[in-house]
């Protein structure tokens, strides 16, 4: 899963705008509704089985003509 997927369920589910350190307590730590947590955990394991399942498929199609 790429950095831009994550960052983008990152600023839909939790309202942080980026997934980047600034040193800054500020700017890196965030409060979060439970509810929010969840979603965001959730669409980031969809994301990851999406990718898991477009790498298996992509490798399967390529032994399946060998």
């Amino acid at each position: 899963m790429n950095k831009e997927r994550l960052e983008g369920i990152a600023q839909k589910y939790l309202g942080i705008e980026t997934l980047a350190e600034r040193h800054s307590d500020r700017l890196d730590f965030h409060e979060v509704g439970v509810g929010s947590l969840k979603d965001a955990l959730e669409a980031a394991y969809r994301a990851g089985m999406d990718a898991g399942l477009s790498y298996y498929a992509v490798n399967h199609e390529e032994k399946a003509h060998d």
